[in-house]
């Protein structure tokens, strides 16, 4: 069930992009949805596919989804303070870096779990 609370952060993302006016006035919104979602909500789904296929620990799931929230954030943070045209360019680079950043967090989380459960 945890996989569904981080599945629901690229649609938040998206609303907030409609809010912030970030497809413009004159395009057809409802028709960019699909795409919007499924750029940023690939990484996700293609996670949670493999740790449920591999029945991953919940630390390492969640550690992973926490590296794609990361950089998921920075990526946004950097894109909205750029006025540069192709700062738009930065969600490839979300879609590039996010097999590293999940795997570099899971791998840190079970780390974590395993070093607290040796010292205890």
């Amino acid at each position: 069930m945890h996989y569904l609370v981080h599945l629901t952060l690229p649609a938040i993302f998206i609303a907030a992009m409609i809010w912030g006016g970030v497809f413009g006035k004159d395009t057809d919104v409802v028709s960019q949805l699909p795409i919007a979602y499924a750029t940023l909500a690939a990484p996700y789904w293609v996670w949670a596919g493999i740790s449920a296929y591999f029945n991953a620990s919940q630390a390492a799931t969640n550690g992973g989804f926490i590296g794609a929230h990361a950089l998921l954030l920075g990526v946004a943070f950097l894109v909205a303070q750029s006025n540069a045209p192709e700062a738009g360019n930065g969600w490839f680079l979300f879609l590039l870096l996010s097999p590293l950043a999940i795997t570099v967090a899971a791998l840190a989380a079970r780390w974590l779990v395993l070093s607290k459960g040796a010292n205890a």
